[in-house]
């Protein structure tokens, strides 16, 4: 068997599947260190888990062993890999219809997000409508070089105004963004918000204080680092 093979193939699966090597393992009941040796061809799967775990990652038990996808396996990898291409500009077509009905039958203020710090850079929108609120992020950076290198496994991320919680987007969770052994530069390279109509809405409060996003990420050791992003919110003329 070829170790390293194998490992690519189920690095490439699990990816695809928007899994982490933490959840993966919890599948077959191995802890994500050794599915991290399996990807990086170190060790391979123990036999008595061969049949589950083929069957986790949609390919067979053959396939796996040898570390290669048949040739139907790979033309319906290729097909995948084509609807993922089209869904993040489908999830932009979308946005920009939501953006264009809201102004065209609405009243809305919009904001454009900024800030005043030499840490890292945010771009995106804020859009007030009444009671309701959308907040979009497009870009995001990071100018610290050490940082942008550290890898992590998993994050979550709140947006706060004067300490009211306005957004809780889950806790370490699993995303196609997120992939194991990415770091933080990679990361940031595809992450966006686009949350819309949350309702209870302070307004002039939240104009006043300002937006903070805080992202909290964890490596593959369990340790967790956190960031504090001051948004400040600009009236678009």
């Amino acid at each position: 068997m070829d170790q390293t093979k194998i490992g690519k193939l189920i690095a490439k699966l699990r990816k695809e599947k928007g899994m982490t090597q933490r959840e993966l393992g919890d599948k077959v009941g191995v802890g994500f260190k050794a599915v991290s040796k399996w990807e990086r061809g170190i060790t391979c799967p123990d036999i008595s888990i061969i049949n589950e775990l083929s069957k986790i990652l949609g390919i067979t038990s053959d396939e796996l062993l040898t570390g290669e996808l048949s040739n139907e396996h790979q033309l319906n990898h290729k097909n995948n890999k084509k609807v993922l291409l089209i869904i993040p500009i489908l999830a932009i077509i979308i946005i920009v219809f939501f953006l264009i009905a809201k102004i065209n039958n609405k009243q809305v203020d919009i904001y454009e997000l900024a800030t005043n710090s030499d840490e890292y850079y945010v771009e995106g929108k804020a859009i007030f409508d009444k009671d309701e609120m959308s907040i979009y992020i497009n870009k995001l950076l990071f100018y610290d070089k050490e940082f942008n290198k550290l890898p992590i496994e998993s994050y979550k991320y709140l947006i706060e105004s004067n300490d009211d919680i306005i957004i809780n987007y889950g806790y370490f969770v699993s995303d196609d963004i997120l992939l194991s052994n990415s770091t933080i530069s990679e990361f940031t390279q595809k992450f966006t918000i686009s949350h819309g109509d949350i309702t209870n809405i302070d307004k002039k409060t939240i104009i006043k204080n300002n937006l903070n996003l805080k992202i909290i990420f964890l490596d593959n050791n369990n340790t967790s680092i956190e960031k504090n992003i001051v948004i400040t919110l600009n009236k678009s003329k």
